[in-house]
């Protein structure tokens, strides 16, 4: 059988604060998602995020599994 790896809600805020940080050069405050991003592609999962007095949505979309190693591409939600 297989076994579908997930990321919990907090691990997905803290990668996603990893990589923003990485792009801006900042690290925004906090983000916070709406649930756990499970390990198939195509699964997705909105976080908003806060930078001081700003806050921003975005969608997470899983894009390859590769064992336990989930990877993921985020947008702007319109």
């Amino acid at each position: 059988f297989d076994v579908v790896p997930m990321l919990t809600k907090e691990e997905v805020a803290s990668s996603l604060l990893d990589n923003l940080e990485g792009q801006l050069g900042r690290r925004p405050d906090s983000a916070q998602c709406a649930g756990d991003l499970e390990g198939k592609t195509g699964n997705t999962v909105d976080c908003t995020v806060v930078a001081g007095a700003d806050s921003a949505a975005f969608t997470l979309t899983v894009t390859t599994v590769t064992g336990g190693s989930i990877k993921y591409s985020y947008a702007l939600r319109p």
